[in-house]
């Protein structure tokens, strides 16, 4: 049921912290084609990492 909820992330509730702020970062990695300026500073130094094996986040 979560997969479906991905297209709709901000507006669902299942997601965790650490999982909406991967999707944050994954949307504003895939719009750098849209000339949406890239990842900005304030999601990249979000705690996202939780959800891999790094203990930090990796260096831009």
């Amino acid at each position: 049921m979560r997969l479906h909820l991905v297209a709709a992330w901000r507006e669902a509730t299942v997601f965790t912290d650490a999982e909406r702020a991967a999707l944050e970062f994954a949307e504003q990695g895939t719009r750098i084609a849209d000339a949406a300026g890239g990842v900005s500073d304030e999601v990249w130094v979000t705690p996202w990492w939780p959800l891999g094996r790094a203990t930090s986040p990796p260096s831009p």
